[in-house]
């Protein structure tokens, strides 16, 4: 699917009590594309934004918006409370979809995906969208068990050690 850019914001750690990231992008946007991949991670997600994430994470359903609108009042607000660098992901944003990175027991982050062309979003790449998302979703769950697995086997390996010492 073509993009302008794309991104997936999550709660630091997977904890709901953490501020939300940016976990990693993709942009077609050549300035950013020369910044590195990783320049942008774990940066904070914009207030403005925030209020739709929480939305997406409280009712784990998809916001599309095909034309997008701001008041001038909103956007210079949002100049100068929001960090240029993430708004830069934005910038040439004429249409864009956010999918809920669900799995059984909640919603793990949100992938929010840009295009510069308005009305891009029809009802065949909302149903593609919601599918990567699903997908992404599962991935994530499972490199979090994986994690917390390994780190039990660290935690088992070391009170054996020190039983042994003992």
């Amino acid at each position: 699917m073509d993009y302008a850019s794309a991104s997936i914001w999550a709660r630091n750690e997977l904890n709901p009590t953490e501020p939300v990231v940016l976990m990693g992008y993709r942009s077609q946007d050549s300035e950013l594309a020369n910044t590195g991949v990783d320049s942008l991670t774990g940066l904070r997600l914009s207030r403005a934004n925030l209020q739709r994430y929480e939305q997406i994470e409280t009712d784990g359903q998809p916001i599309v918006e095909n034309r997008p609108h701001q008041s001038l009042l909103s956007w210079l607000w949002a100049m100068v409370t929001d960090d240029a660098r993430t708004s830069a992901l934005y910038r040439n944003t004429r249409a864009w979809m956010a999918v809920p990175l669900a799995v059984r027991d909640g919603v793990l982050g949100v992938l929010r995906v840009d295009h510069a062309e308005q009305d891009f979003f029809d009802t065949e790449r909302k149903r593609l969208l919601e599918a990567v998302g699903s997908q992404t979703a599962l991935a994530m769950r499972h490199a979090h068990l994986l994690e917390r697995q390994r780190d039990m086997a660290v935690m088992a390996e070391r009170n054996r050690i020190a039983r042994d010492l003992h």
